[in-house]
């Protein structure tokens, strides 16, 4: 119930959340549905020793709306954990071996978007990422060279012009391999102010929401062959 009522609540206005709450399940959640398709599909070819590429997502919404403790908590429960990759990403830091040992890459608010030369680079790794599935090791006394990577890559943003720089350019080569999500306004009511608090309740859901994933029919639709699911792009955060 908790995990339910979290990613039903990140997409919709107060007032949908609420009728949610009420039993009315808004007719058109498209954003939710597109979300679950993304996470079954990594889940289930993760479980059954099938790695396989997908895009990379870009979820943009209000300050305190729970982005991070859905990527931090929910998907590094589910997927092995999660690490910084802001720095990597920017190339700021060429480090990447910590990337190679977890199931969820984390970028925060407005990293990329810090001038124009940290944004081109970024935006050229995130599409070198998704669309080779591979990433160079480089760490400390290790040896070096590129590796298969299908971990995935999640950007969370606030809804500011500035942090909306950092999106990618859509374009023939990009607009299948990375996905933009834009947050309502609804508020979660459930979340803690202590973290740990978030993450205990959600490690008691996580054994029964995995089981949902692996049973979750993912619409006809949303199936892609090369990345699991389509693409799926906001309309407000095109162009």
């Amino acid at each position: 119930p908790y995990i339910h009522r979290m990613l039903t609540c990140m997409f919709l206005t107060e007032t949908e959340f609420q009728a949610a709450c009420r039993g009315d399940e808004p007719k058109d959640n498209w954003q939710l549905q597109y979300l679950l398709a993304w996470l079954a599909s990594y889940y289930r070819r993760s479980y059954n020793y099938q790695p396989h590429q997908g895009q990379a997502l870009f979820i943009c919404g209000p300050v305190n709306k729970g982005k991070s403790v859905f990527a931090q908590v929910v998907l590094s429960e589910l997927m092995g954990g999660w690490a910084d990759a802001s720095q990597y990403f920017t190339a700021v830091n060429e480090w990447s071996n910590e990337l190679l040992t977890v199931g969820v890459l984390v970028i925060d608010d407005d990293s990329g978007s810090v001038d124009p030369t940290v944004r081109s680079k970024f935006q050229t790794r995130i599409k070198r990422y998704v669309a080779n599935a591979s990433i160079y090791m480089n760490g400390k006394y290790m040896p070096t060279g590129t590796v298969p990577l299908y971990n995935r890559l999640v950007i969370m943003l606030n809804e500011d012009l500035i942090s909306k720089q950092i999106l990618p350019t859509l374009d023939a080569s990009t607009k299948d391999k990375i996905s933009f999500l834009l947050c309502g306004n609804a508020k979660f009511d459930q979340f803690s102010d202590i973290r740990e608090e978030n993450r205990m309740r959600v490690r008691q859901e996580i054994p029964a929401f995995a089981r949902w994933l692996l049973e979750h029919e993912i619409p006809a639709e949303l199936k892609d062959k090369r990345f699991g699911t389509v693409a799926r792009h906001h309309p407000q955060l095109v162009g």
